[in-house]
């Protein structure tokens, strides 16, 4: 019986902790620390590494290195740690961990956290993931890239097409994404990709000409129709979005 008491206890300490440690309570926290009540060797329940892992994602630094000092780091998941940090885009803390991590986690796959990253233009980012010689995998340039071009983020694009992506997987992303830029009547993102010998095929064209019809960009209709699309995909993509988009829209088009 005291056993079980003596780990229910350990674990109401370990919540309380953890809870002081999301919510900033520096002081509350040392007493903690100070006085052992939790301890890095016994959170067998992860509760102060969960903690650990949303001061991260909140961007606060000062936490975590107070962690540091009684033995509690990132331990054996600091890609949660680091995850947070990037999505959050939290510069000193995702600096703070990369500059701790062994080659073992440098190469972590942080995919959904750039997409974040990605869609708010964060190129900050992505050139601090560069200086800690943190090499994207080929799928997170890819869903990265698909993201930049689905929110109209050039200077992410830019980054991420100087980057290698395989010349296949930069086609598939134009193909599926610019139909978001036709969408916004992104005429710039269109022409960006030219630059880089990239524009929409095939579907790809057809379905960005319906999105631009359909929301009345009669700049990017002008640009797709004399792209060379073929005429039994421009006549239906043309009724398709005349059908589909509503008078004052596409009146003009």
């Amino acid at each position: 019986m005291t056993a079980k008491v003596g780990i229910a206890t350990c674990v109401v300490l370990d919540g309380a902790c953890s809870s002081a440690i999301v919510n900033g309570h520096y002081d509350v926290v040392k007493i903690f620390l100070d006085e052992r009540l939790v301890q890095a060797e016994a959170d067998v329940h992860g509760n102060i590494s969960s903690g650990l892992e949303v001061a991260a994602g909140k961007g606060n630094l000062k936490m975590l290195q107070l962690l540091e000092e009684y033995g509690f780091g990132s331990g054996d998941r600091p890609g949660k740690a680091i995850d947070g940090a990037i999505r959050g885009g939290r510069y000193d803390v995702v600096k703070h961990l990369l500059g701790g991590l062994t080659k073992k986690y440098s190469s972590c796959s942080y995919d959904e956290a750039l997409k974040a990253a990605a869609c708010r233009s964060d190129l900050k980012m992505f050139e601090l993931l560069k200086e800690y010689e943190y090499r994207l995998s080929s799928d997170s340039k890819k869903h990265a890239l698909m993201h930049a071009m689905d929110y109209g983020r050039q200077n992410v694009v830019k980054l991420l097409l100087d980057g290698g992506i395989a010349e296949a997987d930069i086609q598939s992303v134009v193909d599926d994404s610019l139909r978001f830029s036709a969408r916004r009547g992104d005429l710039k993102m269109f022409e960006f990709l030219v630059e880089y010998g990239f524009r929409a095929t095939g579907t790809g064209q057809a379905y960005a000409l319906r999105e631009a019809i359909r929301n009345g960009h009669c700049n990017v209709v002008k640009y797709l129709v004399g792209g060379g699309l073929d005429e039994a995909d421009l006549v239906s993509e043309a009724n398709g979005g005349l059908f589909c988009g509503t008078q004052s829209r596409t009146q003009d088009v």
